[in-house]
């Protein structure tokens, strides 16, 4: 009881954060989307976020998640934070509703034709890297 008032305490505190910095920028609160990172983190924490209102979460690892997922709420939205590698396409796609960091064309590509073959659309956010 006393890790779940941890949890929602600091979940609340994060939250006005938040809400403080839309203010002060003039954004809108409801246009931002706190991510909460799962790693290394047990099922039984994540629970207690879950419980406390949280249902966006971030994985890094594939492998993580695969084990993870099934074991939480059907409910939560998940998103791969980590740099995702091509052996493992085919099982992130299923799991993850966003995928970060695509750091490269031939990543994107892959996703891309994986994504069409098991009739997926996953949202990605991409990587640029500027030269000068």
């Amino acid at each position: 009881m006393e890790a779940m008032m941890n949890i929602e305490a600091n979940l609340n505190r994060v939250k006005n954060e938040i809400a403080q910095a839309a203010q002060v920028s003039g954004r809108k609160v409801t246009d931002i989307e706190l991510v909460a990172v799962t790693k290394t983190h047990p099922t039984e924490i994540v629970r207690e976020a879950v419980d406390a209102g949280q249902l966006v979460f971030g994985e890094s690892k594939v492998q993580e998640a695969r084990a993870k997922i099934p074991l939480l709420p059907s409910n939560i939205r998940w998103h791969l934070i980590g740099h995702l590698q091509k052996n493992k396409i085919r099982h992130a796609l299923p799991l993850f509703e966003m995928i970060h960091s695509v750091d490269s064309l031939e990543l994107a590509q892959a996703i891309d034709r994986i994504a069409h073959e098991d009739g997926l659309h996953p949202r990605i956010l991409l990587e640029a890297k500027c030269r000068r």
